[in-house]
């Protein structure tokens, strides 16, 4: 996935579309699945980590998109020790 469209999936993310969101999480996902130094960084700096967060806390939203949340939220913790105490601290 490419790292430019980040802002747009983050944009999309804490957007009313539902479809969209459902995209665009997959689409933070796909981002941090690259093999070799996957951009958690980068990523984490968005803020968007907390909204994955709340998205599985929504009972309202689809399973497929919180499949997805799940995914890009354990791509974060896989990182440094950092990382994974980022997402602890939220």
């Amino acid at each position: 996935a490419d790292l430019r469209k980040l802002p747009d999936f983050v944009r999309a993310v804490r957007g009313s579309d539902a479809n969209l969101r459902h995209e665009a999480v997959a689409g933070i996902r796909k981002i941090l699945s690259v093999e070799k130094m996957p951009p958690i960084q980068q990523v984490l700096n968005t803020g968007v980590a907390m909204d994955l967060i709340n998205i599985l806390r929504d009972n309202r939203t689809m399973s497929k998109t919180q499949f997805e949340a799940c995914w890009a939220l354990t791509n974060i913790a896989s990182g440094t020790s950092a990382d994974t105490a980022a997402l602890v601290k939220m």
